[in-house]
């Protein structure tokens, strides 16, 4: 939508629009008048398309009061309706600031079935602090621009008392893949292993997952991810709560994976199979155990089990029984330590239950039992819509999550990020 509409780009510092009685019409500037009889929801640096630019002198004449010479200009959907005395103020080409005002042409577009609007304008005046603060009485909102927001389908216009909330979102977005990567990139595979275990264990499906959330065009941020090839030579599709989130599809719900062993890497074929799992120097994997004739561990039936994976069959093997019973001697990490009840209701340890990540009620859909953070889940599933507010708050308690919780489930939190973004 953004290429379709052609013209010089241009982004006035201000743009002052009418704001109307159903019944009042619109009009020229008139200083006089009292803020009351005069409001405008101020929109700031937002980018219009010139066609025609205007002369760099005022084109006022003050006995007709009609303009000589007009500039027209364009400007995109669901941004504003220009109207007749609407002002701007924006640089001219030789980086001064003026005041432009909209004449009475203005011209309704149609734009892939979206309206956008054509427009004739005229420079009323040169800048000044004084002019401006008097046009600044009569504002009653403001809004800030967001051009991206135009081609994603979100409103581009962020009101002012939102516009902080806002900029905490693109932060976020911007810093936090560095940040995690930092913090849980094994410098030794190049690759994301469980923190906090006295052995290395390789999840295939989170780690593809954080490769694809934090992956930014023009970002070398994931260039050297190693992405370890698990294949066990069946060509099993393994749809996990990943898939979900990365389709938006809550119909993938019922063919997830949703109780997912550990197992160690020798389990898999005994061929090099493209520098698979087996070779890599990862101790464990977590992987579904579907059909052990794929698998070879010579005289270690016990390691591989008959773990069930469907759900409603219970599943009696967790990640922390399994890692007990293969190091008994060894102290696991906090991360396995059962957290306080008053932080379960922001969200469930990863390790509460011996469901993969979330919890049972998260993959029964049980909103009574389900965490704040599992249902925020739900909603980006099923609407693509979170409060950003609670999204922020989430991430903030994060920090103090222990570093299992942290590595699990905040690349989850930052995958809300679009759905907090359509909710401000």
């Amino acid at each position: 939508l953004l290429t379709h509409i052609g013209g010089m780009r241009w982004i006035p510092r201000l743009v002052f629009s009418q704001v109307k009685g159903r019944d009042e019409e619109t009009g020229s500037y008139q200083g006089k008048l009292r803020p009351i009889n005069r409001q405008y929801r101020l929109i700031h640096e937002m980018e219009i398309k010139v066609q025609t630019a205007a002369p760099n002198t005022p084109s006022i004449d003050n006995v007709n009061q009609e303009a000589t010479v007009k500039g027209t200009a364009r400007v995109y959907p669901n941004t504003f309706i220009p109207n007749p005395g609407d002002m701007i103020i924006g640089d001219t080409p030789d980086g001064r600031q003026a005041i432009y005002q909209i004449c009475d042409n203005v011209t309704p577009l149609q734009i892939f079935n979206r309206a956008a609007y054509e427009f004739e304008y005229v420079m009323y005046a040169w800048w000044s602090s004084a002019l401006e603060q008097e046009m600044m009485k009569g504002v009653v909102a403001q809004y800030h621009f967001v051009r991206d927001n135009i081609d994603a389908g979100i409103n581009p216009l962020i009101a002012d008392e939102d516009w902080g909330i806002w900029q905490e979102l693109e932060q976020l977005e911007e810093q936090f893949p560095q940040a995690f990567i930092a913090r849980f990139l094994s410098r030794e595979y190049s690759t994301l292993l469980l923190p906090g275990q006295p052995t290395t264990i390789y999840d295939p499906f989170h780690t593809s997952f954080c490769s694809m959330m934090f992956h930014q065009p023009g970002s070398s941020l994931m260039g050297g991810l190693n992405i370890i090839p698990t294949d066990d030579g069946s060509n099993a599709t393994r749809l996990t709560i990943h898939s979900v989130l990365i389709e938006l599809n809550k119909h993938l719900m019922e063919n997830i994976l949703v109780k997912i062993p550990v197992i160690p890497a020798k389990t898999f074929m005994q061929e090099p199979n493209l520098g698979g799992i087996r070779f890599a120097g990862t101790n464990y994997v977590v992987y579904p155990v579907q059909d052990r004739r794929l698998l070879w561990y010579p005289g270690s039936s016990v390691a591989v089990n008959s773990l069930t994976l469907t759900k409603g069959i219970t599943a009696p093997n967790k990640t922390r029984s399994k890692l007990s019973a293969l190091f008994p001697d060894e102290y696991l990490g906090d991360a396995f330590n059962p957290r306080p009840k008053e932080d379960q209701n922001s969200y469930s340890p990863v390790l509460d239950d011996d469901f993969y990540i979330f919890s049972e009620a998260f993959y029964d859909h049980d909103d009574e039992d389900m965490s704040k953070m599992e249902m925020m889940l739900w909603r980006t599933i099923e609407e693509n819509v979170v409060n950003p507010k609670d999204l922020l708050t989430l991430f903030k308690e994060s920090t103090t999550w222990p570093v299992l919780d942290q590595f699990y489930l905040q690349p989850f939190l930052y995958a809300m990020l679009p759905a907090a973004f359509r909710g401000v």
